[in-house]
């Protein structure tokens, strides 16, 4: 590696802090001190230019890449967002059709049970009622177990969405 040398009438911290500042005179940041005009010198202070330009161009291409990071999550935050959205109106959807399946199912059963005990066992037509209605009770049971498994799987969905959307949430907060 090259090291600029700087004359030795030149304070080094002084010409140090002048390469970092950016003189109006200087926009590539050069030094604004007087060198001898020595050859070692000006190429000395070309490298520590272009070094300078080299920083300076890669910083830039860090901050772009942390802007498109910063774009890409808070896409990914919305993303997170709807599907919270959109899982939580499924669970509700699925809450008020098991609360229908279920009253619908408990109305069935007393209207058998009433049914039971109103006629007697031995009529023939009332048999056949208890047995569809026996058939209907036990489709219904299926259907409720099923709403169930569904609406468990996404009360999982919606945890797993909603601790995604915590993560990205804290995870841009922090940086």
């Amino acid at each position: 590696m090259i090291q600029p040398q700087v004359p030795a009438s030149v304070d080094r911290s002084v010409a140090v802090a002048a390469l970092g500042r950016g003189d109006p005179e200087h926009p590539e940041g050069g030094l604004t001190l007087p060198l001898t005009d020595d050859p070692g010198s000006r190429r000395a202070l070309s490298v520590a230019q272009a070094t300078v330009a080299g920083l300076r161009e890669r910083l830039a291409q860090k901050e772009e890449t942390v802007a498109r990071y910063e774009q890409l999550l808070r896409r990914a935050r919305e993303e997170h967002e709807d599907e919270l959205r959109r899982r939580q109106r499924d669970l509700a959807a699925l809450q008020i059709t098991v609360r229908n399946q279920t009253q619908a199912f408990n109305e069935l059963k007393s209207a058998s049970n009433a049914a039971n005990l109103v006629t007697p066992a031995s009529a023939a037509p009332a048999s056949s009622v208890i047995a569809q209605q026996s058939e209907r009770i036990n489709i219904l049971e299926e259907e409720v177990q099923e709403l169930q498994a569904s609406l468990a799987e996404l009360s999982n969905q919606l945890a797993a969405a909603r601790f995604v959307h915590t993560y990205m949430h804290t995870y841009i907060s922090s940086s």
